[in-house]
Parts: C-alpha cells; sequence; structure tokens
C-alpha cells in the first residue's frame, strides 16, 4: 500500500534569503528520515515561500517493512553434551528467548564451519502515520537555523513565529503536537488577496489549491513566473536586464505572488557612476536595473510586486518616489566625495585601523606600495604608475558613498582617481585591486592592476599569518581564503611564475624589518595559499591523484604546480604510464628495503656485468641530460612522455637482472642504477601517487 504525503509549516514572514534553502533541507531532511526506515517513495517535491515551509512526497509505503533479529547463541557442542542432553549454556538460551528446551534441536543452523544455536526474531511493519511525530520534530530539528525565537506563552522555538501546520497521507489528515499546534488539513492563502483558510483536500491538490487563492507554493516556479515577467517587458519596451541570481532567489523569497512592473527615475542621475545607482536599487529596494542596446544604464528600473493591484500605476508611483529618494543620496555622496580629490584625503586612513597589531590602513598601503615594486619586475607592470595606485588605493574606504554602500570599494576609488585626472593605468589599477570578489568573478586585466591586486591579497595574508591569528573553522574575517584563491588564480592565468617562499623573503627583509618571520609562519602561509589548488581541481575535474604527485615535491610556485600538475593528469591516462609507474613502484620499494645500505649517488659502469644494466644505466643517462635541458624550459608533457623511453629498458632489468647478489660490490653499484633511475623518474612529480 502506497499514498502521497504532504507536510506544510506555516509561518510569519521569513528572511528572504532562507526560504529556498530551508524548503530544500526540509524535503531532503524527511526524504533522509523515510529512507532510515526503508521506506520507499517516488517523485518529491519543496514548497517554500514566506509564509511557508513545505514537502510532498508521492507514493510513499503505508507500512514499514518486516525486519528479521538474528540472535546466535553458543554452538551445539556447547550447547549440549555427549549424551545430547543440554548444558547450562544451552538452558541460558531456551530460557532468554522463553523456547521450549524439547524442541531446541529446531532452532540450530550452520554459521561458518560451526553449528549454532540460532533464533530469529520477526519484528512486523506498523503503520507509517505512528511515525509521524518523531521523523517530522527529527526533519524540523535538523534544519540549521542559527538564530531562533520564541513567541506567545509556548517554549517552542523557531526562526519565525508557527502559525499552522499541515500533515496529510492520501486523503486523510493525520494529527501531531507540533510547536503548540495540531496538525490538520487546514492552510492559508495570500496575506492581501486570499487571507482565510483553505481546507486541502489532498496532497495532490495543494498546490492548485493554493494556485487558486494567488499562492504559488514552489520556489521554482515563481522563480521562472519573474524571469518569464521580467523578459516579457524587456522584450516590450527594448530593454536588457542582468538576471543577477543572488537578487532573483531574494525577490522570489519576498512573494507569493509574482507581479513585475517596470519604473522610471529621474535622468539627471545617470550622472552619477552606475555601479552606484546600481547597488543602491539592488541593496535597498531589491529592483533588477536595466540597460539599453549598447549596455549603458537606463533610468529605468523592474519591481517584483507581491500583490496584483488594481491600479499598478499607483503601485509603480510609489516606488518611484522611493527610489528617486535614494538615488538622490547617492547624487549627493557623490558631489561631496568629488569636492576633494582622493590624494588629500590619504592622511585620513591612518585614523582607519586596519588590525589591531598592524597598525591602520594607510599602514598596509604602505605596505602594498612596497610590496608592488617588488612584484613589478614579474608582471612586467610600471613601476611609478603601480606605486602611485598602491598610495590611493585604499582612499575611497573613508568616503560618504563607501561608507553608505561598502560592496562598491575600489569601484568607488577607480572612479574618484579618474575625475581627479590620475593616469587611467592608475585608476584602473584601483578599480581593479579588489578582483576576483566572489567565486567565478573576472580577474584584473592590466599590469598594474594584477601588481596591486596581489600585493593587497599577499600583504593581507602574510601579515595576518605573521600576528599568529589566522582562519579557523567558519571564521575568516580578513577574506583569506578567498585571496588565497584568488592569487593562485591570477598567476595562472597570466603565467606568472612568481615563488611565494621569494615573497616571504622579500617581505621580512624590506616590509618586517623589526621582526623575521619565523620558518613555521612561512610555512603555514605557504601551504595556506597552496592548499587552495584541491578544491580548484576538484571543480575543474583533474584527479586528486595528480595534484597530490606534484604536491609531494614541496614545490613554492603556484604557476609551476599548475603546469606539472596538467602535465601528470594528461600523462596518467595514458597505460603505458601506468606500466611505467608501476615498474617504479617497484625501484622505489627495492631502495626503501635497501634504506641501510650506503649506496653511492652514482653507479659506475665499469663494474656492470650485463647488458640489460648497462643499456638501462646508458638509456637513463641519456634521458635524464635530455630532460634537464626541458626543465628549463619546464615542456613537462615532454618530459613525461620521454620517460616512457625507459619503459622497456626497466622492464628488461627486472626480468634478466637479480639486484639482491651476493656480491656485495655489485648489488651496491645496482642499487645505485636504481637510485639515478628514480631521479630521473621523479623529476616532475611523484609518479608513484597516480597509479
Amino acid at each position: 500500500m502506497k499514498a502521497d504525503f504532504l507536510f506544510e509549516l506555516g509561518t510569519e514572514e521569513l528572511p528572504s534569503s532562507a526560504v529556498e534553502k530551508l524548503g530544500n533541507l526540509l524535503l531532503e531532511n524527511l526524504c533522509e528520515e523515510f529512507k532510515k526506515l526503508n521506506l520507499n517513495f517516488n517523485k518529491t517535491e519543496a514548497f517554500a515561500t514566506p509564509r511557508r515551509l513545505g514537502a510532498k512526497i508521492n507514493e510513499l509505503d503505508c507500512i514499514t517493512p518486516q525486519s528479521i533479529k538474528i540472535n546466535w547463541g553458543p554452538s551445539t557442542s556447547i550447547a549440549f553434551d555427549s549424551s545430547g542432553n543440554l548444558t547450562k549454556a544451552g538452558e541460558a538460551f531456551a530460557n532468554k528467548f522463553k523456547l521450549d528446551r524439547d524442541a531446541l534441536n529446531q532452532f540450530i543452523k550452520q554459521d561458518g564451519s560451526q553449528e549454532k544455536l540460532c533464533y530469529e526474531e520477526i519484528s512486523m511493519g506498523v503503520g507509517v502515520e505512528t511515525l509521524f511525530q518523531q521523523i517530522i520534530l527529527s526533519a524540523i530539528t535538523k534544519l540549521p537555523i542559527s538564530k531562533k525565537m520564541r513567541w506567545g506563552a509556548n517554549r517552542d522555538y523557531f526562526l519565525r513565529p508557527v502559525r499552522w501546520a499541515v500533515l496529510m497521507f492520501g486523503e486523510q489528515t493525520h494529527k501531531i503536537e507540533l510547536f503548540s499546534f495540531t496538525t490538520g488539513n487546514k492552510t492559508r492563502g495570500h496575506r492581501f488577496h486570499s487571507d482565510s483558510w483553505i481546507s486541502i483536500k489532498s496532497p495532490e491538490s495543494y498546490e492548485s489549491q493554493l494556485l487558486a487563492n494567488k499562492v504559488i507554493a514552489s520556489f521554482e516556479k515563481r522563480k521562472e513566473k519573474i524571469i518569464g515577467q521580467i523578459k516579457n517587458i524587456t522584450t516590450r519596451d527594448h530593454l536588457n536586464v542582468d538576471l543577477d541570481d543572488e537578487l532573483l532567489n531574494e525577490v522570489t523569497g519576498l512573494c507569493e505572488w509574482p507581479v513585475a512592473l517596470l519604473g522610471n527615475f529621474k535622468n539627471n542621475f545617470l550622472s552619477v557612476p552606475s555601479e552606484a545607482l546600481i547597488s543602491s536599487m539592488k541593496e535597498h529596494q531589491k529592483y533588477f536595473h536595466t540597460n539599453g542596446k549598447n549596455n549603458n544604464l537606463c533610468s529605468s528600473f523592474i519591481t517584483i510586486s507581491n500583490i496584483e493591484s488594481k491600479s499598478s500605476k499607483q503601485v509603480i508611483a510609489g516606488n518611484e518616489k522611493v527610489v528617486n529618494a535614494r538615488l538622490s543620496d547617492a547624487m549627493f555622496f557623490y558631489e561631496q566625495d568629488t569636492r576633494e580629490s582622493l590624494h588629500s584625503k590619504t592622511d585620513r586612513l591612518k585614523q582607519v585601523v586596519f588590525q589591531k597589531d598592524l597598525g591602520s590602513i594607510y599602514d598596509k598601503t604602505q605596505r602594498i606600495k612596497c610590496l608592488s615594486e617588488y612584484l613589478c619586475k614579474y608582471t612586467k607592470a610600471n613601476i611609478k604608475k603601480t606605486q602611485r595606485a598602491s598610495e590611493l588605493c585604499k582612499t575611497d574606504l573613508i568616503t560618504d558613498m563607501v561608507n553608505e554602500f561598502p560592496d562598491l570599494q575600489g569601484i568607488m576609488g577607480g572612479y574618484y582617481a579618474r575625475h581627479d585626472g590620475e593616469d587611467k593605468a592608475v585608476s584602473t589599477a584601483i578599480s581593479e585591486h579588489y578582483l576576483p570578489r566572489f567565486s567565478n568573478d573576472k580577474l584584473p586585466s592590466s599590469k598594474e592592476g594584477i601588481t596591486l591586486s596581489l600585493s593587497d591579497k599577499l600583504d593581507s595574508i602574510i601579515s595576518i599569518f605573521s600576528t599568529g591569528a589566522k582562519p579557523s573553522g567558519s571564521k575568516d574575517p580578513y577574506g583569506l581564503r578567498r585571496a588565497s584563491l584568488a592569487i593562485i588564480k591570477i598567476l595562472i592565468k597570466n603565467k606568472i611564475d612568481l615563488n611565494l617562499l621569494q615573497v616571504i623573503d622579500f617581505y621580512e627583509k624590506n616590509i618586517n624589518k623589526a621582526k623575521s618571520i619565523p620558518i613555521e609562519i612561512r610555512n603555514h602561509v605557504i601551504n595556506y595559499i597552496l592548499d587552495r589548488f584541491e578544491g580548484l581541481y576538484k571543480e575543474q575535474g583533474y584527479k586528486t591523484e595528480s595534484y597530490l604527485s606534484v604536491k609531494k615535491m614541496s614545490l613554492t610556485s603556484p604557476l609551476d604546480i599548475h603546469e606539472r600538475v596538467q602535465a601528470v593528469d594528461k600523462f596518467s591516462k595514458d597505460q603505458n604510464a601506468i606500466d611505467l609507474v608501476q615498474l617504479y613502484k617497484r625501484v622505489t620499494n627495492i631502495l626503501i628495503k635497501n634504506k641501510h645500505e650506503k649506496i653511492p649517488n652514482k653507479a659506475n659502469i665499469s663494474k656492470m656485468t650485463e647488458d640489460y644494466e648497462i643499456n638501462l644505466h646508458k638509456s637513463n643517462a641519456t634521458l635524464y641530460s635530455i630532460n634537464e635541458k626541458a626543465h628549463l624550459s619546464k615542456d613537462y608533457d615532454i618530459i613525461l612522455q620521454n620517460l616512457l623511453t625507459l619503459k622497456v629498458p626497466i622492464d628488461e632489468f627486472f626480468e634478466n637482472i637479480m639486484v639482491d647478489v651476493k656480491d656485495k660490490n655489485l648489488k651496491l653499484n645496482r642499487l645505485a642504477l636504481l637510485k639515478e633511475l628514480k631521479r630521473t623518474l621523479s623529476s616532475t612529480a611523484d609518479l608513484t601517487l597516480i597509479a
């Protein structure tokens, strides 16, 4: 027997950013609880709106499967004596399970090589509805809610006050106690269009009944409707809209019956940098900005209303009034900020603390300036322009605009620098130096921007670690994980071969003059940055073994690491390479077995007695010389392919030559040959880890 399951929790308005996540997790938790009971079900669907979280699970088993518990007793040789009578052990087993002593022979089963007493307890299945109380409470308790609230006189806690709960199995309503409510089949419609009780007929009719009362219960369906409405408006008015996922999810979490409306703001606001206008509309009003044919910002916006008004013009007019006031603030901030140049504000940075042990933001800009000069020789950036950008890059932090819209830091600095007549390379570097701000964000493109971005991020990581502070668990107040990943991405994309150990050496001698950086701090910094590779490669589909084989080399240049990993990953997909690795493992195993021996660093060809070892020695020596030159140009693909020429000589060596011979000198010379061979095979990565 199967039936459809429906559960809904009605609440006061939930935080918009949490709606989708909580809806999906509630369904996931319920499914997990049913799976624990070995219950089968079919299609599932999550529901999530500002006023409700719900789940529908189709064709759920009505009864839990019966279970068999096997209780093994003593072996028959222990349970019965030589005359076939029960021993004390046999009697204890019979008494424990209340078995007829005379019929105990019926409870003998084979367990491997022994016959044992065995009693099988069969537990019949129970109706799943009898378990709803514990299942639903468990699913709700597991929801990740950091800040819970209590309401009324009861002692229950949840993210927002709970107002009703629906629980149905098939067409039957089931009652359990939840948040001081008894579950039923009654829910409510849209708060303004249909805020009355609705009796749900069945799980199957749930969505359609809510739809009739102006509620689109599915988060994804509401989102699709919003996208469709926006596309209709933009097609009609020849506009373009960037459907920002974060904003789209937020407005979907704010409404139950979305209605997209087009409004306008005053054209004179377009004199303000577009990012400031967009930030104001997005952060404060949750509006989508619009662009024209040339992708320039237009003086119109799209708002998502939660009501279908009979007079949409009044709704639009109200939104236009609010947005014009907001944009007036943005224009005022911009005008105030541009009355003084960025350069004239730099001294004020001395009053802004970066970190209690590291001084002010002004002190940080001085460190960035020094470090950027060093990095210019790697990035080929203009030193004077980069240093000028270093001096000004943080000054917009004390402007009114950035104080109101923190996400504009760097962006506004670039605008203000251009307004002040600074060199284009300087203003571009300032606007780019925070990049990338988030996962999949663009990287800085100008040489000066690349240099400034690297300098800023390297300074943050080295300086913070030098104080003894470092990210732990989910706490990363200075964004060092993001900065580390950004450093790797920038160096790889622009093929900048920067040695992190050398950077720390420079930092210690020229910036951290009064205090040396201990070796453990150096290692922490380097490992912390390079550890970002693992997650990055997992996203990009590289084999974990390819990365680990290069990691074993303890390299400190991210670009060099990446180029080796690419080559090793490609190499590991060749069957000939895998065969070679197996031979290489044999080489390393023999050397490990003989690690107590004083093996010479070089083999002496004059001591070789067999053609196969002479051939291997010559092949290895030739290849080592060739690959040594290839290493200078870092042609790792060629280096690894060249290694395959050793496969046959090594194979022949092991087929025909015995290493562990009685002649001590001959044995040591052959071990020396294997030592040289290992040096050749391990020059790019520890290949033993790839197969």
